[in-house]
C-alpha cells in the first residue's frame, strides 16, 4: 500500500507500508516511482567526506605500457585488474579508466600518492551486477580508516580518446 503526501508540482513523497507495518519513503512523480529515499540502515553512510574526479588520455596509458611494459602495470594495477583489462579487445581503455579511478579515489580521500598510498593500493573490481566498486589495500586502507572513510563510490566512463572517473568517499553521519 502507498500513502502519498504532495510536495511540489507533480512530485509527492510516498510511504510504502508492508504487511508487517514497516514503511519506506520514496519520491514519486505522477504515478512513477523515481527513487527510494534512504532508510535508516543506509543513513550511516550518507556523510560525504570528499569527492574526486580525474580524466586521462587513453594514449598516455598506452604509451606508458609500451615503454615500461609489465613494470608499469605491476606498479599501478593489481593482478586482478591486469587480468580483467587484458581480457578486453582494447585493454588500454580499461587501464585508463582504472588509472583515472585511482586518482579520483585518492582525491576523494583528501590525499594522493605523496601521502604513502600507491596506485596499486586502490583496486577497481566489478560488483555482482557489473557496476565498478573500490577495494582499498595497505596504505590507502590505513588512510581511509584514520579519516573515518567507510565506503567509496565510483563511476567510470571513456570514449575513443579519454577516460574519466568520479569518486565519492563516504563517512558515517
Amino acid at each position: 500500500m502507498l500513502q502519498s503526501t504532495p510536495n511540489h508540482a507533480n512530485e509527492s513523497s510516498a510511504r510504502k507500508i508492508d504487511k508487517k507495518g514497516d514503511s519506506q519513503t520514496a519520491i514519486v512523480v505522477g504515478e512513477r516511482l523515481i527513487a527510494p529515499t534512504p532508510d535508516e540502515s543506509m543513513l550511516h553512510l550518507s556523510g560525504i567526506f570528499g569527492i574526486g574526479i580525474d580524466i586521462i588520455e587513453i594514449d598516455r596509458i598506452k604509451k606508458a605500457v609500451e615503454r615500461s611494459g609489465e613494470r608499469f602495470l605491476k606498479r599501478v594495477f593489481t593482478a586482478e585488474e591486469i587480468s580483467y583489462c587484458e581480457g578486453k579487445h582494447y585493454p588500454f581503455s580499461s587501464y585508463a579508466a582504472r588509472f583515472a579511478a585511482k586518482e579520483a579515489v585518492l582525491k576523494s580521500m583528501g590525499t594522493g600518492v605523496a601521502d604513502g598510498a600507491g596506485f596499486a593500493d586502490v583496486e577497481v573490481y566489478l560488483e555482482p551486477g557489473g557496476a565498478p566498486g573500490i577495494k582499498l589495500h595497505s596504505a590507502a586502507a590505513a588512510i581511509a580508516n584514520k579519516k573515518g572513510i567507510v565506503k567509496i563510490l565510483i563511476s567510470l566512463s571513456h570514449d575513443q580518446s579519454r577516460a574519466i572517473a568520479f569518486a565519492i568517499a563516504l563517512k558515517p553521519m
